[in-house]
């Protein structure tokens, strides 16, 4: 294939291809954000118990 022209029949397989390595990335990065709140979640309600065991027990 030459490189300065693009061949039209394998562009779109190429952007087909690209789309879903966007969609693939995209859903890492979702997952990660998901992850960080669980654990920002988890690290939170930690916190609360400490206090808590802290105060009464």
């Amino acid at each position: 294939m030459k490189r300065g022209k693009r061949d039209p029949t394998t562009f779109p397989l190429f952007a087909l291809k690209h789309c879903d390595w966007l969609a693939e990335q995209d859903m890492q990065v979702l997952l990660g954000a998901s992850l960080e709140a669980t654990v920002g979640e988890a690290q939170c309600r930690r916190a609360d118990v400490e206090k808590y065991q802290q105060k009464y027990m």
